[in-house]
């Protein structure tokens, strides 16, 4: 019968942070080939009875019916995958604020609307100092009264944004291998797509417009000339010898018979049978 404890000519290496073991002893070439199974299965069981000593020597404590012990900082370094990541360089403003001893903050998501006498969002719906809720703009003292000053403000907003855009690509070129380069080849490669996707959405509805458009007659496009782009534009129809939304009666054609009459012909008829000869 297995017991715990186990004893080893040779101490292994046991790193009890990363549940990892080294075993040191030298091979046993004759039990090996003797019993390669039972050699194997041997050398397991001692060493994981080895590891799990360890881990009993820590401190244990009890969570939820269960009995748990903290793992000690690992002492193994193990290698890594891949090399460690460059730091992100800092923008202009990062570097300013550092200088400066500026430090954020987080700010509210409630302002105090002086005006309304109450609280309202930061942003969204409802939020303070909204520009669409001011229905009147007061005329500088020095400034054109014939001159809008809702286009105005909506023209300094969007420069603030451009702006901003601007700054925000720069500090990307200055971070980005390639430079300002980089990021204009990526600004152009996404503006193409965006122009190929526009122009195959465009040949898709002209497409489906020209279907519909052929279709539109009183034969369903059936007697209409075909055009050479498009080729031969055929009513579309449920199946072979069904009448579809698309399309006339395919099949035989009306008017005449599909097999033979039913019935015996009646007397006195040309063709009904030797009676009718000589008649």
């Amino acid at each position: 019968m297995s017991t715990t404890t186990v004893q080893k000519a040779v101490d292994p290496i046991i790193d009890v942070g990363h549940l990892h073991l080294v075993d040191l002893q030298p091979l046993d070439i004759s039990s090996l080939r003797a019993n390669r199974e039972e050699f194997l299965i041997r050398n397991a069981r001692e060493n994981t009875q080895l590891l799990v000593n360890d881990v009993w020597k820590l401190p244990t404590e009890r969570a939820e019916d269960a009995v748990v012990v903290a793992l000690p900082p690992p002492k193994t370094t193990l290698p890594r995958e891949k090399p460690l990541p460059k730091p992100r360089q800092a923008t202009k403003w990062e570097t300013y604020a550092k200088q400066k001893g500026i430090r954020k903050t987080k700010r509210t998501a409630m302002v105090y609307d002086e005006e309304a006498k109450e609280y309202r969002p930061r942003h969204g719906y409802k939020r303070v100092n909204d520009e669409k809720a001011v229905w009147a703009l007061p005329v500088p003292e020095h400034g054109d009264p014939m001159e809008d000053q809702f286009e105005k403000r909506s023209n300094a907003k969007k420069e603030r944004v451009a702006k901003n855009e601007v700054q925000r690509l720069r500090n990307i070129a200055r971070s980005k291998k390639g430079g300002l380069k980089a990021v204009h080849r990526t600004m152009a490669a996404d503006a193409q797509d965006a122009r190929r996707a526009e122009r195959d959405a465009k040949r898709k509805d002209v497409g489906k417009a020209l279907s519909v458009a052929k279709v539109s007659t009183a034969s369903m496009g059936v007697h209409d000339s075909d055009t050479p782009a498009r080729g031969p534009q055929r009513p579309k129809g449920k199946g072979k010898g069904t009448k579809g939304k698309g399309g006339p009666l395919k099949g035989k054609p009306a008017g005449k018979p599909a097999g033979k009459p039913k019935g015996k012909p009646s007397k006195g008829k040309m063709g009904g049978g030797k009676k009718g000869k000589g008649r």
